[in-house]
């Protein structure tokens, strides 16, 4: 497979898709994926990243040189659970940080309420 124009019919393929579902996955005109497809123009970087970016790991290099495996391979379970634990520890420093902030807004004897709750947290 020399030609992009190839590929795109592979992608189409393995995807079950047709030249009029293909243009709106890429937000171009149907006649436009016509011509990509017949070899007549090459479709622009921009709109090849779109593609990708709709279809789940699709290779942007495979697609523009034909070089490598058609879809990425898959993250590792080491590399997901990394990402899901750096997410979680983000969102837990942001809750705490909002619960700082909602502790300013307190009244002084709610504000030693929380501070003793706090203190016997700590303990258990």
């Amino acid at each position: 497979m020399n030609k992009i124009s190839d590929r795109l019919l592979v992608v189409m393929d393995d995807n079950s898709l047709n030249p009029r579902r293909l243009a709106i996955l890429m937000g171009v005109s149907p006649v436009q994926v016509g011509r990509w497809i017949k070899g007549e123009r090459d479709p622009s970087v921009e709109s090849l990243q779109k593609l990708c970016a709709t279809l789940d790991k699709l290779n942007l290099h495979w697609l523009i040189t034909g070089e490598g495996d058609m879809y990425l391979q898959s993250e590792s379970k080491i590399s997901i659970e990394y990402r899901r634990l750096k997410k979680e520890n983000f969102d837990r420093k942001r809750s705490l940080s909002e619960l700082a902030d909602h502790l300013e807004t307190l009244e002084t004897e709610d504000k030693v309420v929380v501070e003793r709750l706090l203190r016997v947290l700590k303990k258990v």
